[in-house]
């Protein structure tokens, strides 16, 4: 699973995009909100009580990634770690 974010806070409305085993399964309409927050402060949290399973890979990228982006990492045969890209 790959989610996108594109657009936020700029001067055009922002999309999320969602891709599911590499392929495309949809956006959100459009997001008007602006998301802010403190860097310093921000937290990624997992094992909410939403998500039950378990999890391959997970990684985060500075810009939003295209369909085919996603497609390749979807390819690793190790996933993610394959970039090995830290910092």
């Amino acid at each position: 699973m790959a989610v996108t974010w594109d657009g936020l806070n700029g001067s055009r409305s922002g999309r999320a995009r969602l891709y599911l085993d590499g392929v495309d399964r949809g956006a959100t309409g459009v997001i008007r909100e602006r998301f802010s927050w403190d860097v310093a402060k921000a937290l990624i949290r997992l094992g909410t009580g939403r998500y039950v399973g378990l999890m391959d890979d997970l990684a985060f990228f500075n810009r939003p990634l295209s369909a085919e982006e996603i497609g390749a990492l979807h390819a690793l045969e190790r996933g993610v770690t394959e970039l090995h890209r830290f910092g």
